[in-house]
């Protein structure tokens, strides 16, 4: 038995209410909107149907707009807090900013389409343990860093660093809760990806008032230690909820279906593409791995079958994820066109190990042919994999492994 293993009644992350008290919802599981991901244990407290957050706190959300809201895990939301999607704003770029075309008759007709002309100004991105407090407003396009607080009332219009108090109408920064050294050890520590029964006994540490020397020894050893937690098991096909919590640098371990494919695939692809003609797969949801596997030995699903560089699918990489794709895994950087692809379909990129064939093709049980056999080796197959071993390379949100200033 793992020395975490000693606690059977930790709080579900899948309750509505978990406690007597009624008012404290976890929201993640109400709220249904599409285009709307919130982290296990977030909660809204409201003494007002906090199970409505949705209708109530998420203000002019329609998902055709096309911008998303995103909230890590562990988060605090006070009651009142609101946050206004992108829809909400009028057009800027003319004399009037009335909208005319929603309002009906002659001048739906004649006054240009409304969503269409109104500033687009980005996903709005809140990161893990943040706390709002009551009857803030998060305006359109904000990112704010993990560990931030937000004083009570406050509007907030532009984004807010990690481990920041703000407050005021606009917010601006008041302090940094911590110095230097601690907030980069609690950045690193990332303690809210700790599995259940680990961050149980992380708590004592975790709600110590004592944040000097300390504390700061017990989360640097807590980081020193972080390689030998268990790696994030992540299954396929991705799910969108998913994609949101991974972080560029993590380990994961992959298990599930996947296609592969290479430069020749990826070109005979896009090659149908442009003729009109339809795939014999579809992409939607799916991951693709830059691989063209050797044959299978005796008793075994699949040969040695390592990643090839990513580069080479780079051209064709941006159109694939327009068109659903939401995964991919292969070896090395990306180019700029393809990290904003990534960003802008929320997909990520998982670099694999190179020069471990032998180890990829272990963790394949399973291998079908699904297109283009006359590329032999390079044709497209349907792996079912077990443990497939990755690093988050570059996440949904534009972290970077390979980006020498990343602030990952």
């Amino acid at each position: 038995m793992s020395k975490y293993e000693k606690y059977t009644d930790i709080p579900s992350p899948k309750k509505v209410f978990p406690n007597e008290y009624g008012t404290t919802c976890f929201i993640k599981n109400v709220v249904k909107a599409p285009n709307v991901f919130i982290g296990d244990y977030t909660y809204y407290d409201s003494e007002t149907a906090p199970e409505e957050f949705e209708k109530n706190n998420i203000l002019f959300n329609y998902p055709i707009f096309g911008d998303k809201l995103v909230i890590g895990k562990f988060c605090q939301i006070a009651h009142g807090t609101q946050f206004i999607m992108g829809a909400a704003n009028h057009r800027l770029c003319s004399a009037s900013t009335y909208p005319f075309n929603i309002i009906g008759g002659a001048w739906a007709r004649i006054a240009p389409a409304h969503l269409s002309e109104l500033p687009h100004k980005g996903d709005t991105v809140i990161g893990n343990d943040v706390w709002f407090g009551r009857n803030c407003v998060i305006l359109p396009g904000v990112k704010i860093g993990d560990g931030a607080i937000v004083a009570a009332h406050s509007v907030v219009t532009k984004d807010v660093e990690p481990y920041t108090l703000v407050g005021g109408n606009p917010a601006r920064p008041l302090k940094k809760r911590f110095d230097d050294e601690l907030i980069a050890l609690l950045l690193a520590l990332k303690w809210w990806d700790l599995g259940p029964q680990e961050l149980a006994e992380f708590l004592p540490f975790l709600c110590s008032p004592d944040l000097k020397n300390r504390n700061k020894k017990s989360f640097a050893r807590k980081r020193k230690n972080g390689e030998t937690r268990p790696m994030k098991k992540i299954f396929l096909p991705l799910k969108q909820e998913d994609i949101e919590t991974l972080q560029a640098g993590e380990s994961v371990l992959l298990s599930g279906t996947l296609l592969t494919g290479r430069d020749c695939a990826h070109k005979r692809i896009c090659e149908m593409l442009d003729k009109g003609e339809q795939l014999p797969f579809s992409l939607q949801g799916e991951t693709i791995y830059y691989a063209g596997p050797c044959p299978a030995p005796e008793g075994k699903a699949c040969g040695s079958c390592g990643p090839t560089t990513s580069a080479r699918m780079d051209s064709f990489a941006p159109r694939l994820l327009d068109l659903g794709l939401k995964g991919m895994v292969g070896k090395g950087e990306r180019s700029e066109e393809v990290c904003r692809s990534i960003i802008k379909n929320r997909a990520v990129y998982f670099a694999a190990i190179g020069g471990a064939g032998a180890l990829y093709g272990n963790a394949v049980k399973k291998s079908e042919l699904v297109a283009f056999p006359d590329l032999l080796s390079e044709a497209v197959y349907r792996f079912t994999v077990e443990d497939f071993p990755c690093i988050v390379a570059i996440d949904c949100r534009g972290g970077n492994v390979y980006t020498k200033n990343s602030e990952r």
